[in-house]
Parts: C-alpha cells; sequence; structure tokens
C-alpha cells in the first residue's frame, strides 16, 4: 500500500528527523540557546527574503500575532468580525 501523504490542518505524517527533534529537551526563551538561535533564524530568514530590513520572529500563535499587530496599529475600538474557523 503506498504511504498516504495528509494535506490536512492535522494531524499530520512527520519525518523521522523531525520526530527526534520534537523528542529533545526544550529550553526556555530566555535562554542562551534561544538567543543564539534566534539570531541564527533571522540572519538565514533575511537571505532568504533578499532584505536588509527587520526581520520579526514572535514567540505566539498565529492569533496572537494578529491581535499584537492590530493593538498596535489601531485606536482603541476596533470592529472584529470572523469568516469561518480560520478567521
Amino acid at each position: 500500500m503506498p504511504e498516504l501523504k495528509l494535506f490536512t490542518v492535522g494531524p499530520v505524517a512527520c519525518y523521522p528527523q523531525v520526530l527526534e527533534a520534537m523528542a529533545s529537551q526544550m529550553f526556555s526563551h530566555r535562554s542562551d540557546e534561544y538567543r543564539a538561535l534566534h539570531r541564527e533564524t533571522v540572519e538565514l530568514l533575511r537571505g532568504f527574503l533578499e532584505t536588509d530590513g527587520e526581520v520579526f520572529l514572535f514567540p505566539s500563535s498565529g492569533t496572537g500575532f494578529m491581535e499584537a499587530s492590530i493593538r498596535n496599529c489601531v485606536k482603541r475600538k476596533v470592529l472584529c468580525t470572523v469568516c469561518g474557523s480560520f478567521g
């Protein structure tokens, strides 16, 4: 039987390397390890995006990022409408 590729929101099949990485000990977003990973990731993204501009990593869900963006770009009151499961 051929291996199925799942193109759904989850659960999905993972490569063995991904499962191995996920099994490793986590480290704090305030640790030296995270700071080094953050710097490396930002530099890689700058190259990938071909930009000298700022690249921001936001340790949050997509919803958290959207809320922070909106809260910092509008006045105190805003009308928020929802369309479907993913906003």
